[in-house]
């Protein structure tokens, strides 16, 4: 199934010209807002992983460490 954002593209120079800016500045937000996606994915799954880890740890704790090969 498909969005109607996957058939709008615009290039660096379409967006420049929209913003009133050149297209290296919009190359440079770019740049910093996908890093901060990047940062912002990498932390949620930093997060998700450390909850998994005290999940097992407690399952493990309760029900004894080979709880997994009983499943």
């Amino acid at each position: 199934m498909s969005s109607p954002m996957d058939d709008y593209h615009m290039t660096l120079a379409e967006i420049a010209k929209e913003l009133g800016v050149s297209r290296q500045t919009v190359s440079v937000i770019e740049k910093q807002a996908l890093a901060k996606i990047k940062k912002q994915l990498g932390e949620w799954h930093d997060e998700q992983d450390n909850y998994s880890n005290s999940v097992i740890d407690n399952l493990s704790y309760v029900l004894g460490s080979n709880w997994i090969a009983r499943l």
